[in-house]
């Protein structure tokens, strides 16, 4: 009789396994605007960086 936790078992039953599963189909059935996606990307890049730039020499302690 094969061990039902051993190496071979279904990864099916796994629920991280389902969930990578889930994430793949939404991420496969998603059609974003390029455009607006691209944008959206430069957008938080730039506050990002604004953040490091303005924010950062605050907490320095020289």
């Amino acid at each position: 009789m094969p061990d039902s936790q051993g190496p071979h078992r279904d990864p099916r039953q796994n629920p991280a396994w389902r969930a990578a599963q889930q994430w793949q189909q939404r991420a496969r059935q998603r059609q974003g605007n390029g455009l607006l996606d691209s944008i959206k990307m430069l957008l938080a890049w730039l506050l990002f960086g604004t953040l490091m730039i303005e924010v950062v020499p605050i907490f320095r302690t020289t």
